[in-house]
């Protein structure tokens, strides 16, 4: 929502007719936005480190050049806590198993 509160405040500032006041209201909206997804951040956070269990395998997945802090949680919660992820059963499954044996210009593919 916040994404959608920024691009009808980039479209205003384009517009043709003045709108100060929506502009305005958008603006306000958006820190609304920034504070809340501050907040959820803080609270992911120590709900991680709150888990010791937890804790030492999100450290070491957020030191992966593009994973945050967010996009670790996201993984956390689809595979209940890194419960739901066999490593065997993951290259098994489809589609990779269709790409087993096959080769382009000579590699294989997988």
């Amino acid at each position: 929502m916040k994404t959608q509160s920024t691009n009808q405040q980039h479209a205003l500032e384009h517009s043709a007719f003045d709108s100060t006041f929506i502009d305005k209201q958008l603006a306000k909206l958006i820190a609304v936005y920034d504070t809340q997804l501050a907040a959820l951040e803080k609270a992911i956070e120590e709900l991680i480190q709150a888990d010791p269990i937890l804790t030492p395998k999100v450290d070491a997945l957020v030191k992966v050049k593009g994973l945050a802090l967010l996009s670790v949680a996201v993984l956390v919660a689809e595979t209940n806590g890194f419960d739901r992820v066999a490593g065997a059963r993951l290259y098994q499954s489809a589609p990779f198993s269709e790409l087993r044996g096959l080769r382009c210009r000579g590699e294989p593919v997988w």
